[in-house]
């Protein structure tokens, strides 16, 4: 399949667009709940604990809803999907969403050991974007596979800062 022109400047306006509401949602949500005071009895280990537990509703959510298409409309003997089908776009998401949520638990592995006041603080509202950016991510490959950047980008980059940071933190 040959991708135009068009199609790889409209990924690119979704990658640049996920930048900016995620350094958006992330910095106003940090900055929101510092001020309010909202996880200053938590450890850094229960705000990771927290994020970790936000993103992996994301992947339960997916294995759901893959096994009832499943079960439900199709393929309940294991074979594999029709392209394009729902129960293949359902399996994409879950394949997506582990390969996101591995890189994402290294994060707030790392942001936790390295920078535990910064994981206080930071780790529950990244748990948070990443629901946001999953559920972006579903609906865009709903719309179109094209569409999934802003989720995609959404997820990944914030994740890849993060464990960036966590290195950095670390020496």
């Amino acid at each position: 399949m040959s991708i135009s022109k068009r199609d790889r400047l409209a990924v690119l306006a979704g990658t640049l667009g996920a930048w900016v509401l995620s350094l958006s949602f992330v910095w106003l949500g940090v900055l929101i709940t510092d001020r309010a005071g909202v996880f200053n009895d938590w450890s850094a280990v229960q705000a990771a604990a927290s994020a970790l537990l936000m993103a992996g509703l994301t992947l339960a959510i997916g294995i759901g809803w893959a096994a009832g298409m499943r079960y439900f409309v199709s393929n309940i003997d294991g074979s594999r999907p029709e392209t394009g089908s729902g129960l293949d776009i359902a399996l994409r998401y879950v394949s997506n969403t582990t390969e996101q949520l591995v890189l994402f638990s290294v994060a707030c592995a790392g942001v936790t050991v390295a920078a535990p006041e910064v994981a206080q603080k930071f780790l529950p509202v990244l748990g948070c974007w990443f629901v946001l950016a999953r559920i972006a991510f579903l609906f865009g490959y709903l719309h179109s596979p094209l569409a999934r950047s802003v989720g995609f980008a959404a997820t990944f980059h914030p994740t890849l800062v993060t464990v960036i940071y966590a290195l950095w933190a670390f020496f």
